[in-house]
């Protein structure tokens, strides 16, 4: 009877294949899950230690809070953060785009300061999360937990700020590993992650330029790649998701970049024109470093011993180190690691595997960027010194090339035993030792990453002084706008953006002078009325006529025991009017 089918099928070996089926599942999804956690747990420990110090925005990661709150407001930012590349410009220059701001728009309206680091911590979680996942899709359980320990060991080289930072140079860098996988997924015609790939190239983008440049390539071999997966030739290599109608993907991509870059194109079309500052500022005449040090700075990335490799000891460091020579080991590490990206790229075109083509040139790419971000950067003291931060991309780069290129030889070498003549046995040995390698390496460096000590928030001891000088803000009337001023040096000058931030919040405007360029014109005293003189001061209050300190803060900085206060007074205006009433 057609009804008893079913249960027929089911019964003997049936059975087995459901049974096989529960089985795979069971060790799919759930095991990629916990390989994933693990893979964020240098994230979830490093904001847990940050939420226990008190964590609050110091410096620029106050202004890029203040410019997400604004978001929501009329005054809308629809450029990024600003620039050092105003230097070469001559006008006021900033990073291509506010998506950035648009993250953490939420988080700096809802609940305490903190959310904002909670929100940037679920962004690099998810995107390991996402690694980990394509790194299963693209080749098994072991590319998986070699990924795993690869992501657990790279996150030794940077330091616990950056695994929830919301300063934008650190903002991009988990997000360009999701991208570097998503890239290469895509060029393998997993068309379906089109739109996603569009969203984190235009984040990692507008993030900070140095993403950009790394971006680009990973965009031109996603590109790429997807137009050979839809020829037959790669036909039979390209995995599930080729076969989906490419259109409409495309179309969700397209609808993502517009929406992406619209802010962009309306401040070139109508307001500061910042894409065409950048555009000037690429074009320069100024020196550049030059592809002397642009190789250089490969030979850190991917030469032996890698950055990526070495634990952190300051985040400052890479400015130095990529300025000195470089070893015969790293030199020689480097030409024979690229030599032979450039090699399985070949191979795996000639041998019609479309995935060890794909990514390798994904691998490629980032060497290639690495090298010009590097080479492009301008001499000088401070654009020079840009790359002590615009090189945290190299341990990103350097990780995903070191993968690539260990899965691609593992890759390749089963394709050559399998087609020799009597390589059955040398190829089910080949993949047991490789099994067991990747268990031993899986486990040693989850293991290891997590023992490692972390270098703690710079920043932390200004947490606590923050905290208690804006418990007196709360004297200043809501709807007030005040002339938020201070003498500034090192101590007070990373705290003063922050008290506009808190002031926002509270709902009054804190202008300034010379605001308008991190800030935006909303902010710029210029000559407008305010209510209040609100001074920051270090050691002794200024006398300011009917001023009154609303809040004092001890803090222990450089050895010294300092005392940090708020003073409010009224504005000369109101002081005056005050005056002739009582006269």
């Amino acid at each position: 009877m057609p009804g008893r089918a079913p249960f027929r099928a089911d019964h003997g070996g049936g059975s087995r294949v459901s049974l096989r089926r529960a089985a795979t599942y069971a060790s799919g999804w759930p095991a990629t899950a916990l390989v994933a956690l693990l893979a964020c747990a240098p994230v979830l420990r490093a904001v847990s230690r940050a939420l226990s110090d008190g964590w609050q925005p110091v410096a620029d990661r106050a202004i890029i809070a203040t410019r997400a709150y604004d978001v929501l407001s009329t005054h809308m930012p629809l450029v990024g953060q600003y620039s050092f590349a105003s230097e070469l410009t001559g006008h006021p220059t900033y990073s291509l785009g506010p998506m950035l701001y648009w993250l953490l728009a939420p988080a700096a309206h809802l609940g305490s300061p903190a959310s904002l680091i909670l929100t940037m911590a679920a962004l690099n979680s998810a995107s390991i999360v996402l690694a980990v996942a394509l790194a299963r899709r693209r080749g098994g359980v072991w590319l998986m937990l070699a990924t795993a320990a690869v992501i657990a060991l790279l996150c030794r080289s940077l330091t616990a700020a950056d695994f929830y930072d919301i300063w934008n140079p650190a903002a991009g860098l988990f997000p360009l590993l999701a991208l570097a996988f998503v890239s290469w997924s895509v060029a393998c015609g997993e068309i379906r992650l089109a739109p996603l790939g569009a969203l984190l190239v235009s984040y990692c983008a507008q993030c900070h330029d140095a993403f950009a440049t790394l971006s680009f390539g990973l965009l031109v071999v996603a590109a790429a790649g997807l137009v050979l997966s839809r020829r037959p030739r790669f036909a039979g290599s390209a995995r599930a998701g080729a076969g989906a109608r490419p259109l409409p993907w495309l179309a969700a991509a397209g609808v993502v970049l517009v929406i992406c870059w619209t802010p962009t194109v309306l401040d070139q079309v109508a307001g500061g024109g910042n894409l065409g500052h950048l555009l000037d500022a690429a074009s320069t005449s100024r020196p550049r470093l030059g592809w002397v040090t642009g190789l250089h700075a490969v030979a850190h990335t991917v030469g032996w011993r890698p950055w990526w490799l070495t634990t952190v000891a300051s985040p400052w460091s890479r400015k130095f180190e990529v300025h000195g020579g470089i070893g015969a080991g790293a030199a020689v590490s480097t030409a024979l690691l690229v030599a032979w990206l450039a090699f399985a790229c070949a191979a795996g075109l000639w041998r019609r595997r479309l995935d060890v083509a794909a990514g390798t040139a994904c691998a490629l790419a980032l060497c290639v960027g690495t090298a010009a971000l590097t080479a492009s950067t301008p001499t000088g003291r401070i654009l020079g010194g840009t790359l002590a931060y615009t090189l945290w991309t190299a341990s990103i780069a350097g990780a995903f090339v070191w993968l690539i290129a260990a899965w691609s030889a593992a890759v390749l070498a089963a394709v050559a035993l399998r087609a020799a003549r009597h390589g059955a046995p040398l190829l089910r040995a080949w993949r047991l030792a490789l099994k067991a390698a990747v268990l031993g390496a899986a486990g040693v460096a989850l293991a290891f990453a997590g023992l490692a000590r972390e270098q703690r928030d710079e920043h932390r001891f200004e947490f606590a002084a923050i905290e208690r000088l804006n418990v007196g803000l709360a004297a200043i009337p809501r709807g007030s706008v005040v002339n938020l001023a201070a003498r500034l040096d090192g101590i007070v000058t990373p705290l003063r953006p922050e008290l506009t931030y808190a002031l926002r919040r509270h709902g009054v405007r804190a202008l300034g002078t010379g605001a308008y360029l991190r800030l935006g014109h909303f902010y710029e005293l210029g000559g407008r009325r305010v209510d209040y003189v609100l001074w920051l001061y270090d050691r002794a209050p200024p006398p300011l006529p009917g001023g009154r300190v609303i809040a004092t803060a001890p803090l222990l900085a450089g050895g010294r025991q300092r005392t940090l206060g708020l003073l409010l007074a009224p504005a000369p205006h109101r002081a005056g009017r005050a005056r002739s009433r009582r006269d």
